[in-house]
């Protein structure tokens, strides 16, 4: 009988910590979805400022910046040389993509 109320007692403890170990998975769970969802927040944040552009043809002899003042005079939008956008950012081109101009992305430093 002793052993038998032994094994029930430690039994007993087992099950405590497997429902307190659970708790704190679940915990877990949720602070790992809350963190997933910051992230996510910071990321469109952080792309908010920006513009991709697809299609601008490019010579290796032309300023990039140039060209992309040139194209947004274009477009009707008024950008200064200086402390409007950041220099830009190109795509590495790939192998396969010899003849067609790679993405570039122009990220805004302030709103006017």
């Amino acid at each position: 009988m002793d052993d038998i109320m032994g094994i029930l007692a430690t039994t007993n403890e087992k099950m405590k910590y497997l429902v307190k170990r659970d708790e704190d998975v679940q915990n877990l769970r949720v602070t790992v979805s809350q963190l997933q969802n910051e992230l996510k927040i910071q990321a469109q944040q952080n792309i908010r400022n920006e513009v991709e552009i697809v299609g601008l043809s490019e010579n290796l002899d032309e300023n990039l910046n140039h060209t992309i003042l040139v194209a947004a005079t274009k477009l009707g939008v008024d950008l200064e040389d200086k402390g409007t956008c950041r220099p830009p950012k190109t795509v590495a081109l790939s192998e396969d993509s010899c003849n067609m101009p790679r993405p570039v992305v122009v990220k805004f430093l302030r709103r006017s």
